[in-house]
């Protein structure tokens, strides 16, 4: 089944279009945090989403213990690597999400290699989430900034289509 099928299935299965994001920040008990979030959202949402850096501290069992959670809840895995290199490091990437069991990953696309790095994601089963645009403040210059006479999320959101990346 690929990621865009699961993301259906989990949404229909749900009811919702919800993805919860966990930042865990600096704790203690980080997978216990995570546990104990997925199981208070589990009935409202079709993902969750666990920022990467925020989890670097914890042992690839411990990563993999919450995915498994995630999974028991039939709630789609993304890491939110936003990824952004080149097809080696991309791939060691995607290796590594696979490992830990994830269903997608976040990748930037300014290195220019999305038809790269979507075919690179789905060669490992994983689903591939483009940036295109984000809410943070900071991203008010990007977010106005033109190629090709388009506004650069719309550039990015027609490569990612044409590439077939997930999201």
């Amino acid at each position: 089944m690929t990621f865009i099928e699961k993301w259906h299935s989990a949404v229909e299965e749900k009811n919702s279009i919800l993805c919860v994001g966990l930042d865990p920040g600096e704790m203690q008990k980080k997978k216990e945090w995570c546990i104990s979030i997925i199981k208070q959202v589990f009935s409202y949402a079709a993902a969750i989403k666990i920022n990467r850096n925020f989890i670097l501290d914890l042992s690839r069992a411990e990563t993999q213990a919450i995915v498994a959670e995630i999974h028991r809840y039939n709630l789609l895995a993304i890491i939110d690597n936003k990824l952004s290199d080149i097809g080696s490091t991309n791939e060691a990437a995607f290796h590594h999400a696979a490992v830990e069991g994830f269903d997608a990953i976040t990748v930037s696309p300014f290195p220019g290699n999305i038809e790269e790095a979507t075919r690179a994601a789905h060669e490992k089963k994983l689903g591939i989430i483009i940036l295109a645009l984000m809410s943070n403040p900071e991203f008010a210059t990007i977010k106005s900034a033109q190629v090709n006479g388009k506004k650069l999320f719309q550039f990015i959101a027609e490569q990612a289509k044409k590439s077939s990346a997930d999201g």
